[in-house]
């Protein structure tokens, strides 16, 4: 049996702090404080994704059923052809806006994540300069320039200025300035 002394370094010390456990992976965006930061909507997706869910499966859970009931409102038409589904898409663009809704999403996915700040990836700061009218694309646009250096370099993301609907160009790519970026897939 050995000694006493030779267990003396494991001293049991407990520790001061121990951090909350999230429900929600604790993702760190990306480019937060550059023109090239990350869209709430992709925040989301890439947390999706890291669940390995979907977007709708990810959203469409308990947690997230108050901010998604604030979004849109489903249609009879909708309700019919997918009982099951949810309208997350067809109204996520004002999720990066300046609206109350989009306050909602980020404290939920603050407190689900633990991740602060997350109001970066939306137009909040902004919120008494900019309104959410007309400010942004119902569909989707990207720039495949951009999305080919993320694969090569680190994680793919959707930046936030590729929800506007002023932004015709990718303001990082000199090669997606004309019918190569705004290619769009219907998100409703």
């Amino acid at each position: 049996m050995a000694s006493e002394t030779s267990y003396s370094i494991w001293e049991p010390e407990v520790p001061q702090i121990i951090p909350e456990r999230s429900r929600l992976y604790s993702l760190n965006p990306i480019g937060i404080g550059t023109p090239q930061v990350e869209s709430l909507t992709g925040y989301i997706a890439r947390l999706a994704e890291a669940h390995v869910l979907s977007v709708g499966d990810l959203v469409g859970r308990d947690p997230l059923c108050i901010a998604r009931a604030g979004l849109q409102r489903r249609t009879a038409l909708f309700q019919k052809n997918r009982p099951k589904g949810h309208a997350f898409h067809a109204a996520a663009h004002m999720i990066n806006g300046t609206s109350a809704s989009a306050q909602k999403w980020v404290r939920i996915f603050e407190r689900l994540t633990r991740v602060h700040r997350l109001d970066s990836l939306t137009l909040l700061p902004l919120r008494h300069t900019l309104s959410d009218m007309l400010l942004f694309k119902r569909y989707r646009a990207w720039c495949p320039h951009c999305y080919e250096e993320d694969y090569t370099k680190g994680p793919v993301y959707e930046r936030l200025s590729w929800t506007l609907q002023i932004v015709t160009a990718c303001p990082s790519s000199p090669w997606c300035n004309g019918p190569d970026f705004g290619i769009a897939v219907g998100i409703g």
